[in-house]
């Protein structure tokens, strides 16, 4: 489970830095999930195939906002099978306090961060990803 954890925590802190927060060709958003590690690939080829997508198809965006959709739905089944929001759509807030890398931010960047995860409203539908990921900028950017 410790090599989901770490695989998870790198996917979600590496997707606002390449999908609107910095300008990165798409490249680097496909080269971060080209190689996951065996369990790690195969939840996202996973994702892929229910989304009709291929790596090709993940694209670095200047804001959340301007995520198409068909990717957000990408992530969200990507997070949903890492055990981050579960089948309701909630965020297991214990699941991502349990990641080493959360253990280790400052912890006045933790808590930022767990307590927006705290608001936001349940991940149903693709779209909800966004709030998801503006989360993660609180403390990565």
């Amino acid at each position: 489970m410790y090599s989901l954890k770490l695989v998870t925590f790198v996917v979600l802190s590496s997707i606002p830095y390449f999908c609107y927060g910095a300008k990165r060709e798409d490249f680097d958003l496909q080269k971060m999930f080209e190689d996951m590690g065996e369990e790690g690939n195969k939840m996202r080829d996973e994702c892929f195939t229910e989304n009709e997508m291929s790596l090709a198809d993940l694209h670095d965006y200047d804001k959340a906002e301007d995520i198409p959709e068909k990717e957000l739905c990408f992530y969200k089944c990507f997070f949903q099978k890492s055990y981050v929001v579960d089948k309701d759509g909630k965020v297991i807030i214990e699941s991502i306090k349990a990641i080493e890398e959360v253990k280790d931010l400052e912890e006045s960047d933790r808590e930022t961060f767990t307590n927006c995860l705290k608001e936001i409203k349940p991940v149903l539908e693709c779209k909800d990803m966004v709030e998801f990921e503006k989360c993660f900028d609180q403390i990565l950017m």
